[in-house]
């Protein structure tokens, strides 16, 4: 078990009733907190706290909503397997995880000048970006905050822009579905007034959580304004000379499939529900 698994496992026992079953309480109605807590016996409280959030308290669509991520957790291969499945894609840097916020939000990028629609193939791409999310998702869970998992920053660089929508509107619907309060901001920058159009394609896909918490600069030093030059790469006007290099930038993500009850045989299980 890696340190960070340890983390997080402690600090779940921690919060063991206490603040979720309050909030739960106070929240939903339809379904009682033990009822909910029995049927995902063998997850954190504080993934289902996430689905509950992202559903406003009701439990009926959160239950819904977390039962089809535990199946969708179930069809994800290991870690291993996934990182391998997808080296050609992580190895051209589109997506990855470097520097903060000025509020200390770890950021991801998305570099979209590496896009390459005409030759990619969605299904690896999509795995790929996934792969990243969920190492992300681990460093969060490690370093929670008040007792709950902290955000991420989201920045679609759009310097040297290749538009690729069909790969934009696949990671949006996994990510809405799978990874819900994780997103504290989303910048797409730069967005000058033209890119609108193509942006309202993409609304109506997005929730409106999501729609609220991004934020479109119309160009890049308008990113100052909240991340640090020495955090913003030189292509964007700012100082980090950050290079993505496939040799070192590529995460290392744990399993994690004990922290939600699916070994080997549960996943079995819960595919066939």
């Amino acid at each position: 078990m890696t340190e960070n698994s340890k983390k997080v496992e402690s600090s779940n026992r921690n919060n063991s009733g206490g603040r979720f079953e309050r909030g739960f309480s106070l929240m939903s109605k339809d379904i009682t907190w033990d009822e909910f807590r029995g049927k995902f016996v063998e997850c954190r409280e504080m993934d289902i706290q996430r689905f509950l959030d992202q559903a406003e308290g009701s439990s009926k669509i959160a239950m819904k909503n977390f039962d089809a991520h535990l199946k969708w957790r179930a069809s994800l291969p290991s870690m291993a397997e996934m990182r391998t499945q997808a080296e050609v894609e992580l190895k051209k840097g589109k997506v990855y995880v470097h520097g903060k916020t000025k509020s200390g939000l770890p950021i991801m990028w998305w570099e979209t000048g590496r896009n390459d629609p005409k030759v990619r193939d969605i299904e690896v791409a999509t795995t790929a970006a996934l792969y990243v999310a969920l190492h992300m998702e681990q460093e969060l869970d490690a370093t929670l905050v008040d007792g709950k998992p902290g955000k991420f920053c989201f920045v679609v660089d759009r310097v040297n822009n290749v538009t690729d929508l069909p790969l934009v509107l696949k990671i949006v619907k996994s990510f809405q579905e799978n990874f819900p309060e994780r997103l504290g901001v989303c910048f797409i920058v730069p967005a000058p007034f033209i890119y609108r159009a193509t942006f309202n394609v993409v609304k109506p896909f997005l929730s409106e959580k999501t729609r609220s918490a991004t934020k479109m600069l119309s160009n890049c030093s308008e990113l100052q304004q909240y991340i640090d030059l020495e955090h913003i790469p030189t292509r964007m006007e700012g100082k980090d000379p950050f290079k993505f290099d496939e040799a070192k930038d590529i995460p290392t993500a744990s399993e994690w499939r004990h922290l939600y009850g699916l070994d080997a045989a549960a996943a079995v299980a819960v595919q066939s529900v």
